[in-house]
């Protein structure tokens, strides 16, 4: 999964892992914790007021072709609430899986034949490029994925000024009468 945004441009937080030395069975751990500037480049990405933390403990193991990658990603961020517009804080404590296969390298996007099942397949792969895994890459997905896209506090309310209200129920005002009259 790539951010359209960042595609091409080398990725804010990067701890590669090369691949091509692990053999079937092998495993490994990386604890990675991301600097100032990468934090600062991700809040950009994120579009948020400050990341304070992101770190993540990552277990990762080749199984025949396929290695996997498990980990648990921790983060202190700050967004802005959809409501009221103030400031709010958010921790992010997630843990997944993601799998990934040299053999999806060669194929291209419109090769790929899934369904909205297949997607939601624990089972699901990403491509294995150059024997190459950016650990840092698949954190900065992972808390995107995290990340709340509607943060609202606690208690916030919309002004009711501002509120929407519901269209009268009369054939005259309800742009969807005539749909009522089509009921079988």
């Amino acid at each position: 999964m790539t951010d359209i945004a960042t595609r091409g441009a080398p990725p804010e937080f990067s701890r590669p892992l090369e691949t091509s030395d692990l053999e079937d069975g092998d495993e490994g751990t990386r604890h990675l914790v991301a600097d100032d500037e990468e934090r600062a480049a991700l809040r950009q990405r994120f579009d948020l007021l400050s990341l304070d933390r992101l770190e993540a403990d990552l277990r990762f193991r080749r199984d025949g072709r396929i290695v996997e990658v498990a980990g648990r990603l921790r983060g202190d961020l700050t967004q802005t609430c959809v409501v009221s517009l103030e400031p709010m804080a958010a921790t992010v404590d997630e843990q997944f899986v993601r799998r990934f296969d040299p053999d999806l390298a060669s194929v291209e996007d419109d090769e790929l034949d899934l369904t909205v099942d297949d997607l939601l397949d624990e089972a699901v792969c990403d491509p294995l490029i150059d024997d190459t895994i950016d650990l840092g890459e698949v954190v900065a997905e992972q808390l995107g994925l995290a990340i709340d896209p509607y943060p609202r506090k606690e208690g916030a309310q919309i002004d009711p000024r501002y509120a929407a209200s519901a269209p009268e129920d009369d054939d005259e005002t309800n742009p969807f009468a005539v749909l009522k009259k089509l009921k079988l």
